[in-house]
């Protein structure tokens, strides 16, 4: 992992647990968290020096650099939103209380999201509201194209070496891409089983699903790293596939696994709180990604999945099974039919002959 991606990975952690604790105090408005929060307080107090200076997108930027540590936190936890896979605009009550959690005061907090203020007037965000909005909490927010080089920039999608130092090692084929894609999927399945563990509820988020989550979103990021080392990686099916249909991580992920339920496990069919189950990084997203895989989801209204569905009015929107149309499966996998290409030694050896 470089050290641009280990300062990524440090920041997304770190959000996580302001996520975390904002959580457990709404189940337990009871319980202090006293010692959860101050040490994490005391890493928020630290970003600047010890996260934000490792990421190049900030560095070079002026006008970021110029941003507050409470403006800085709203644009990451923005960004750690789309990570996650929410792609809807973040009410500024949820942010709100998130920078709350981190030990910024709600006055302030509403300043920094204020009309005038320096994030709206400068278009580090987009302000979402529906007709003349009163309540200023009821106002939503995006990041601009320009707040998420920040955090991850177009020279991140460079080859990045493997912790060891060894460049990553270009793809010989789609069906090479396909099966690391699917080895990806795996991990997602083992965090899926670990945050449904009976030990788990009411608590902290414990350390083997931590470790899980963080083994998904690495085992992502090695394909990525694969694929710009990779001549034509870009022009591979399942990437244009996924640029053509601006596919999220989440809905990436939900194609995958439909897609080797059908072709690995002989199952084309699989049900769609299953589905909401492998997407889950924790479990307040079985709350916030029900539209992902619903009706009303765009994987399902653009017909790429294709729901076995009850003619009843009385069904609910979850209770159904998915599957991977049959269109999107044969334009993903197109591409695996072709013949492996040949690094440059292999192809020295054939011209070569038994010489």
């Amino acid at each position: 992992m470089t050290s641009t991606h280990a300062a990524l990975e440090g920041l997304l952690e770190l959000c996580d647990q302001i996520r975390d604790l904002q959580e457990r105090s709404l189940r337990e408005p009871e319980t202090r968290a006293t010692g959860v929060a101050e040490p994490l307080r005391a890493r928020v107090a630290e970003l600047r020096q010890q996260v934000f200076r490792g990421l190049p997108g900030l560095s070079a930027s002026p006008r970021g650099q110029a941003l507050s540590d409470a403006e800085l936190l709203v644009l990451a936890l923005l960004f750690h939103r789309r990570v996650l896979g929410l792609a809807d605009p973040a009410p500024a009550g949820e942010l709100v209380a998130l920078l709350s959690q981190a030990g910024f005061g709600r006055t302030d907090s509403l300043k920094v999201l204020g009309p005038r203020a320096l994030l709206r007037r400068d278009g580090w965000l987009h302000a979402h509201a529906e007709g003349r909005v009163a309540d200023p909490l009821d106002v939503r927010f995006q990041l601009a194209p320009e707040a998420t080089e920040l955090f991850w920039t177009v020279e991140d999608e460079a080859p990045a070496a493997a912790e060891d130092g060894t460049p990553p090692v270009p793809y010989g084929s789609e069906e090479e891409c396909l099966w690391d894609l699917h080895a990806w999927r795996v991990l997602c399945l083992q965090r899926a089983e670990a945050l449904l563990d009976g030990d788990n509820a009411g608590s902290a988020m414990p350390p083997r699903l931590r470790g899980l989550r963080r083994e998904a979103r690495a085992g992502l990021l090695r394909i990525r790293g694969r694929l710009a080392a990779t001549i034509g990686g870009s022009e591979y099916r399942i990437e244009r596939f996924r640029r053509q249909h601006h596919l999220s991580t989440d809905e990436l992920l939900l194609v995958v696994h439909l897609l080797f339920c059908e072709l690995v496990e002989g199952a084309p069919y699989v049900a769609a709180l299953e589905c909401l189950r492998v997407i889950a990084e924790s479990r307040s997203d079985l709350f916030r990604k029900r539209r992902v895989v619903g009706p009303k989801g765009r994987l399902r209204q653009t017909g790429i999945l294709v729901g076995r569905e009850e003619n009843s009015e009385y069904t609910k929107a979850l209770a159904t099974e998915l599957c991977l149309a049959d269109w999107a499966a044969d334009e993903i996998t197109a591409g695996a039919t072709r013949p492996p290409r040949l690094d440059d030694r292999e192809l020295d050896d054939l011209l070569r002959g038994d010489e």
